[in-house]
């Protein structure tokens, strides 16, 4: 489920490049409800990249991981509903029925997206809300997606304080995308020296924030990073290093020596009329190859990427 993409694709057959996944390819000639979309529909005219192969819409959807899927949109009826509850049918969903596919699934089909464009499958469902709410990662209690009024927050204490908002910002060069205004981050009790324009959207389109639940990690703005950096080197009394086996350079031996007392404070976002504070273990992360202790931050030349690892939230 991605908020940063707004095409349904999953992996079909026949199938000439596909990731190993833990079910069967789809099968469209097994489905009475199948259909292809033909290049004159109106999805096929909001694809980023739409081409023509004898009056079928083929669709090259580009991420910016370097996957890519491609094959045929299509429609679809699409059945929603845990196995105890009332099953909703719905019919005419648009996705794509993807035959090359060059995408890590992490034990997947496909992808779902939930971005603002008219392909995405909160757009085609057409819901007042939506709600994504991830669980710690070693939780057994799965992540919950709740559409329409399921979706409200009840404004009530909750085990992280009072539900809290802050409002979207539009960017006229990403529309599909969702932007947020952040102002500044504080680790502890102490609000790091970071300008807020660093977190601005730019005349041409690039910076800004947003939250993207198909990125792992978050990407900071590279001088907000490097106030992170050298606030959690200063507060963690550990000799700093790297790790290149992933790709993390602000990482610390684990545990510390018997002698040593470390504390980890928490990590808060300051948004626009909203705070979104994180213990430890959401931005933190052991190395499993090295057992270091590394900040889940990454630096990033242009804006800020806040991915699913933050969990615990919506």
């Amino acid at each position: 489920m991605d908020t940063s993409s707004d095409l349904i694709w999953t992996q079909c057959s026949p199938c000439l490049l596909c990731a190993d996944q833990p079910t069967p390819y789809f099968q469209p000639i097994r489905s009475a409800t199948y259909r292809v979309l033909p290049c004159r529909s109106s999805m096929c005219g909001a694809l980023p990249y739409p081409s023509c192969y004898r009056n079928v819409c083929v669709y090259q959807y580009y991420y910016g991981d370097s996957a890519s899927t491609a094959g045929v949109l299509s429609i679809e009826t699409f059945t929603f509903g845990a196995a105890n509850l009332t099953k909703v049918r719905v019919p005419n969903v648009a996705f794509g029925c993807g035959n090359i596919n060059a995408s890590e699934l992490a034990n997947s089909s496909g992808m779902v997206g939930f971005g603002r464009g008219a392909l995405s499958l909160v757009s085609q469902l057409g819901p007042s809300r939506f709600s994504y709410c991830l669980t710690s990662y070693f939780s057994p209690t799965p992540s919950r997606l709740y559409f329409g009024v399921f979706a409200t927050l009840n404004n009530t204490n909750t085990s992280s304080g009072p539900v809290q908002s802050t409002s979207f910002v539009v960017n006229p060069a990403l529309p599909n995308m969702y932007f947020l205004s952040l102002t500044g981050i504080s680790l502890g009790s102490k609000r790091l020296p970071i300008d807020p324009l660093v977190f601005a959207i730019n005349d041409d389109g690039t910076g800004g924030v947003i939250m993207d639940s198909g990125t792992s990690i978050t990407y900071l703005q590279q001088d907000a990073y490097n106030a992170l950096r050298s606030e959690l080197v200063k507060v963690i009394s550990l000799p700093a290093t790297n790790d290149t086996d992933i790709g993390l350079d602000t990482c610390f031996p684990w545990p510390p020596p018997p002698n040593v007392t470390v504390t980890v404070p928490n990590f808060v976002f300051h948004f626009d009329s909203a705070n979104m504070m994180l213990p430890p273990e959401n931005y933190m992360l052991i190395a499993s190859t090295t057992g270091f202790l590394c900040l889940a931050v990454a630096p990033s030349g242009d804006g800020t990427i806040i991915g699913n690892g933050n969990g615990n939230g919506n």
